[in-house]
């Protein structure tokens, strides 16, 4: 009874859309007209034909696999950091994760206002002496996707920062110290105590 109303919210807001949607991809249907003219799978057969699809599932791809090699062991290294007894660690918590609660909308004007050609970075750049670094971030074709990553990277880290952060606090302290008293360094007890039972926050 207590999941009913969640339950309820996933189903209509997230599931029915993606059956609705399946059920749609399966008709020449322009949004307006009735659903009348049923062509099966020929519209994934004409996506899959699409060079500019092709190439678009191509940049998804390498977002991810840069995520995965870059951004959440980034946010773990951050979290164990955070983690530890330090001065001002809860500021510090807050300023990694507030990127993460500004809006979309927010974050894509800071960001355009950085990156635009004569903005703020490569005014930075210039005046250190790394102006041969300048690129035009956001239309050159062979910088702008991962212009793209960093962006999305600097707008997500701290929400995989949290979810590691919370992950390590559930670790008994008692099983790190055994560790440390029978002769393992920082990082053996990382490998072989810390990792192994964060493991499931990181299958999350």
């Amino acid at each position: 009874a207590f999941l009913a109303p969640a339950l309820l919210l996933y189903v209509v807001l997230a599931l029915l859309p993606i059956f609705q949607g399946a059920f749609y991809s399966g008709f020449d249907w322009n949004g307006l007209e009735p659903l009348e003219n049923f062509v099966g799978l020929q519209n994934y057969r004409d996506a899959l034909a699409d060079p500019v699809f092709l190439a678009s599932l191509r940049h998804v791809f390498v977002i991810l696999g840069l995520s995965v090699v870059l951004q959440l062991p980034f946010a773990l290294g951050l979290a164990v950091l955070l983690n530890q007894r330090m001065r001002g660690r809860a500021l510090f918590r807050l300023l990694f994760f507030l990127p993460f609660v500004l809006s979309d909308v927010i974050t894509a004007i800071v960001w355009r206002l950085l990156l635009q050609p004569a903005g703020l970075l490569d005014s930075s750049m210039e005046s250190v002496g790394m102006g041969s670094l300048v690129e035009l971030w956001l239309a050159d074709p062979d910088v702008v996707l991962y212009t793209v990553f960093v962006v999305v990277s600097w707008k997500y880290f701290g929400f995989h920062m949290i979810l590691y952060l919370a992950g390590l606090q559930q670790i008994p302290a008692e099983l790190e110290e055994a560790a440390a008293l029978d002769g393992a360094s920082r990082a053996q007890i990382f490998r072989y105590v810390t990792l192994p039972l964060l493991g499931p926050t990181i299958r999350i």
